[in-house]
C-alpha cells in the first residue's frame, strides 16, 4: 500500500480540528433543531426557553458550517495549485479565534451573565474574535489565489467570492446588522455555497468523465451569485420595505444553482454516460456513486431555494429562528 506524502499528512492534521469541531457543532445544533421542531408541533417541553433556539443557527451555521468550510478551504485550495498550505500558526490562530467567538456567542444566547449590558459586551468581543479569525482565513485565501492555476481559473472566482461573503457577514455581525430573517440566514449560506461551487467546478466534471466544465454556464452562475449577494446586502439597509428584494435574491440564487448544475454536468451528462457505463467496473462504480449523490444534493439545493422564494412570495416577513 502506498503511503501518503509527509507534507500531505501534516496538512491533513492541521485541519483536523476544524472538521472535528464542526462535527460536534453539527450534532449539538441538530439536537437543538429537533427540540425547536417539537415546539413547532406544539409539544410542551418543561424548562426550555424558546429564545435559546437562536443556538440552532449559532451551532449549525456560525459554528459547524463555518469551521468545516474554512478547514476545507485551508487544505484544498492550496492543493489545487500545488503550493504550500502556509504557516500552521496562522491556521491554528484562525481556528481558535472562531472557536472562542462561537463559545462566547453561545454564552450570550443562553444568558450566562444574567445581565443584558454584560451580554452585549461579551457579544461584541465575540464578534471581534470572529472577524479576526475570518480575516486570517481570507488573507490566506487571497495569498493562495495569487498563484495562477494551470486550469479552470473560474473556480478561483467562486472561492474569492466565498471569502468575501464570509468577511462581509462577519463585519455585519460586529455592527449588529445581522438578524434572524430567512434572507439573512440564506445570505450567510452563500459563503459555503460559493466555496463548494468553486471546489466542484474544479473536480466534479472529471469525476463524471468530462475533461472540463462548461465555462459559459460557470461564469453565468458566478454572476448570478454576485447579484444574489448584492441583493442580500441591500435587504439589510432597508432600501425597500416590501418583499421585492428578498424575492429577487432568491430568484438569483436559483438561477445560479441551475446554471452551475449545467456547468458541471449534474443532470446533463447523457452524452458521456453510455461510454462510461461500458468501461471498467471501477470507473463505472465511481461514476454512478458520484452522479447519484451529486444529483440528490442538488435536488436539496433547488428545493431549498424554491421554498425560500415561495416564503417571500406569500409572506413579506419570514423569521426562521
Amino acid at each position: 500500500m502506498n503511503e501518503m506524502p509527509k507534507d500531505l499528512v501534516k496538512n491533513n492534521n492541521i485541519v483536523k480540528p476544524f472538521i472535528a469541531s464542526a462535527m460536534v457543532f453539527f450534532m449539538v445544533g441538530s439536537f437543538i433543531g429537533s427540540i425547536w421542531f417539537a415546539f413547532i408541533l406544539k409539544v410542551n417541553i418543561p424548562l426550555i426557553n424558546g429564545s435559546v433556539f437562536n443556538l440552532h443557527r449559532i451551532f449549525l451555521v456560525e459554528g459547524g458550517l463555518t469551521l468545516l468550510i474554512m478547514g476545507i478551504g485551508f487544505v484544498i485550495v492550496p492543493r489545487f495549485r500545488n503550493v504550500s498550505i502556509g504557516s500552521p500558526a496562522i491556521i491554528k490562530i484562525s481556528f481558535l479565534l472562531v472557536i472562542i467567538s462561537t463559545i462566547l456567542a453561545i454564552a450570550t444566547t443562553v444568558n450566562v451573565s444574567k445581565s443584558p449590558p454584560t451580554n452585549e459586551k461579551i457579544l461584541f468581543i465575540s464578534e471581534i474574535f470572529r472577524v479576526s479569525g475570518v480575516l486570517l482565513f481570507v488573507g490566506k485565501m487571497i495569498d493562495t489565489l495569487k498563484t495562477k492555476p494551470k486550469l479552470l481559473r473560474t473556480a478561483d472566482y467562486f472561492v474569492g467570492l466565498s471569502s468575501i461573503c464570509l468577511l462581509v457577514i462577519s463585519v455585519f455581525g460586529l455592527f449588529n446588522y445581522n438578524d434572524n430573517t430567512l434572507t439573512d440566514v440564506k445570505l450567510q449560506l452563500l459563503f459555503p455555497m460559493a466555496m463548494i461551487f468553486g471546489i466542484e467546478y474544479k473536480t466534479l466534471p472529471s469525476f463524471l468523465g468530462f475533461i472540463r466544465p462548461r465555462k459559459k454556464f460557470g461564469m453565468l452562475s458566478f454572476l448570478f451569485l454576485i447579484a444574489a449577494f448584492a441583493l442580500g446586502i441591500a435587504t439589510k439597509f432597508g432600501i425597500s420595505d416590501d418583499a421585492a428584494l428578498p424575492i429577487l435574491f432568491n430568484i438569483f440564487v436559483i438561477l445560479s444553482s441551475i446554471t452551475f448544475g449545467f456547468s458541471v454536468y449534474v443532470y446533463n451528462n447523457y452524452e458521456n454516460k453510455k461510454h462510461i457505463l461500458q468501461s471498467t467496473e471501477d470507473k463505472k462504480e465511481r461514476f454512478l456513486y458520484t452522479m447519484h449523490h451529486t444529483r440528490v444534493s442538488f435536488c436539496f439545493l433547488y428545493v431549498g431555494a424554491v421554498l425560500g422564494l415561495l416564503f417571500y412570495v406569500f409572506d413579506k416577513k419570514v423569521y426562521v429562528l
